[in-house]
C-alpha cells in the first residue's frame, strides 16, 4: 500500500517536471531547460546526463546491467529524460549528440518492452521506438 503510493507520487512528480521541460524547450529557455534536466536526472536515476553521454554504447549497456538497483519505473525515467535531451539536441542542431543519445534512448525503450508481460502494452514506448528507428536512418 504504501509502496503503491510512493511510486504514483513519483510518477505524478515526474510527470510534473518532463511537463516543465517540455514547456522551457518550447520557449527556448535553453540555460533553465539544461539545469532543470540535470536536476531531474539527479534526482529521478542517480545519474548525471553528461556521464551517460561520454559512455560509449557498449560502457552505458555494461553499466546500466551493473546499476542493478534501477526499478523498472526508473528506467522508464532515465529513457524519458535521455529522449528529452535528444529532442533539445535536435531542435540546436547538435545532430551527432543526438545519434548518441538517440541510441542509448533505443536500447532503454527496448528494454522497457521486453520486460512487460505478454498482456501489457506500452503505447509510448513504441511510439517513440518508430520515431527513434525513423530519426536513427536520418541521421
Amino acid at each position: 500500500m504504501y509502496r503503491k503510493d510512493y511510486l504514483q507520487r513519483q510518477f505524478e512528480s515526474f510527470g510534473k517536471v518532463l511537463a516543465a521541460l517540455m514547456g522551457l524547450r518550447k520557449n527556448k529557455d535553453i540555460e533553465t531547460h539544461e539545469k532543470e534536466l540535470f536536476s531531474a536526472f539527479i534526482t529521478y536515476t542517480q545519474f548525471k546526463p553528461e556521464q551517460i553521454e561520454a559512455w560509449s554504447q557498449e560502457e552505458f549497456v555494461k553499466n546500466l546491467n551493473l546499476e542493478s538497483t534501477l526499478s523498472s519505473a526508473q528506467l522508464r525515467m532515465l529513457a524519458d529524460l535521455i529522449y528529452e535531451k535528444l529532442q533539445l539536441y535536435l531542435e540546436t542542431g547538435e545532430e551527432k549528440k543526438a545519434k548518441n543519445l538517440g541510441l542509448k534512448c533505443s536500447h532503454l525503450y527496448s528494454l522497457i518492452q521486453e520486460d512487460l508481460t505478454q498482456n501489457e502494452f506500452n503505447l509510448e514506448a513504441h511510439y517513440r521506438l518508430s520515431v527513434l528507428e525513423t530519426l536513427k536512418n536520418q541521421l
